[in-house]
Formats: structure tokens, C-alpha cells, sequence
């Protein structure tokens, strides 16, 4: 028997380190895929304990960036080419001039690009909270909640309890 989506025990942690020992022991309990984490910032090592991926902002940024380097250098010289500007006796296509020019939209478009990776990735607007949030996992708590069947909730439970949950609620969907 599966559980259900919001149906498990929640334990509420006042201390950080307690958070990540009390993950670490559910995944050694075969809990690993089933455990959410409620924290404004995750406790130091937490994220550890994860699989966190690399986010693609990244990618978009190296893109953004790469696109405003040769946009720079493109329309410097192109530029210089179809006006046939001579200055001091150089070539009209010198690219140390330029450089400036290349690196100022280098970091335009690299900076532009990142916000539109952040608006496509993060998926912003509003969002329904999960029924096992509490309030103080905005401030100073960390809520660690296993989604777990009926059976295996006992187990949860004592767990939690056992690492030095102030509290522990057993949820139902």
C-alpha cells in the first residue's frame, strides 16, 4: 500500500544540526525519496543529504554572456566598416577599442539572461502551501516531514522523537 500525497509525520526541529541528523537516520531507514524539508534556510549540511542539482541558469548566463561579447565586437566593427572611420592612422577594424565596449554588453546581456533563466526556471507565481507547513518554519524551526504510510508511521515517529523532535504530528491527507 502506497501512502497518500500530504499523509505522513511531520517533527518540528528548534535546532538545525538535530534537522540533518534526523534526515540522515530516515535515509538510512529507506525513507530517502519521501522526506520534505521546511526551513527558511536549510541547516548547514542539509543540502548534503539531498541530491541537489546544478541549477540551468548557469547556462543561460554563459549564453547571454557569449551573445554580448560578439554583439560588442560585431557592432564596433561593423560599425566602423560601413562609416570608414580612420582614427589616428589605424585600421578601421582595431579591436583593442573595442574591448570596452564588447565587455559592457558581454555583462548586459549576461545579466539579462540570468533573469530570464530565473523567471523560466523558478516557475514564479502563486503556489499552494503543503498542509503540513507551519508558520514557524519561516523564522527559526525546521520541519522535516516523511510521507509514509499508516503502518509505518509509528516507526516515523519514534525517530523523530528519538533524534530530539520538540514536536511531532502525524498527519492525514
Amino acid at each position: 500500500m502506497t501512502a497518500r500525497k500530504n499523509e505522513g509525520v511531520l517533527g518540528v526541529f528548534t535546532d538545525g544540526h538535530k534537522s540533518v541528523e534526523a534526515v540522515r537516520k530516515l535515509k538510512e531507514e529507506g525513507y530517502a525519496g519521501q522526506i520534505h524539508i521546511f526551513a527558511a534556510v536549510p541547516p548547514h549540511g542539509m543540502l548534503e543529504e539531498f541530491d541537489v542539482y546544478k541549477s540551468s541558469v548557469r547556462l543561460f548566463t554563459l549564453i547571454g554572456g557569449l551573445t554580448g561579447c560578439v554583439a560588442g565586437f560585431v557592432l564596433c566593427i561593423g560599425l566602423a566598416l560601413t562609416w570608414d572611420l580612420m582614427v589616428g592612422g589605424k585600421m578601421p577594424a582595431a579591436i583593442p577599442p573595442y574591448v570596452v565596449i564588447a565587455f559592457e554588453l558581454t555583462i548586459l546581456f549576461g545579466a539579462l539572461a540570468t533573469l530570464t533563466g530565473l523567471f523560466l526556471n523558478t516557475k514564479l507565481g502563486p503556489t499552494a502551501l503543503h498542509p503540513a507547513y507551519d508558520p514557524r518554519f519561516s523564522e527559526d524551526s525546521v520541519g522535516v516531514f516523511v510521507n509514509c504510510t499508516r503502518e509505518k508511521m509509528s516507526s516515523v515517529e519514534g525517530t523523530l522523537r528519538a533524534i530530539g523532535a520538540e514536536e511531532v504530528r502525524v498527519e492525514y491527507a
